[in-house]
């Protein structure tokens, strides 16, 4: 299974860059990932923006995980 990869962050915060999830959970307790093979595409890249100094401030990139159980 390969996937995209994150978004980008935006520009005006600047934004924290997407994330590259390959499974998404709610009940970990069933999650089962044996003869899985993961291709995973790149997090995305923080945003960038200057401030009024002209001194130029990144936002977070994004991570990469394989599993992320969200909570309830």
């Amino acid at each position: 299974m390969q996937r995209g990869p994150g978004g980008d962050g935006g520009y005006g915060g600047p934004g924290r860059g997407g994330d590259s999830i390959d499974i998404a959970t709610l009940d970990e307790d069933r999650l089962t990932v044996e003869g899985v093979t993961f291709t995973q595409g790149p997090p995305g890249k923080g945003g960038i923006r200057w401030d009024d100094q002209g001194e130029m401030m990144l936002g977070e990139d994004g991570v990469a995980v394989e599993t992320l159980r969200f909570p309830r």
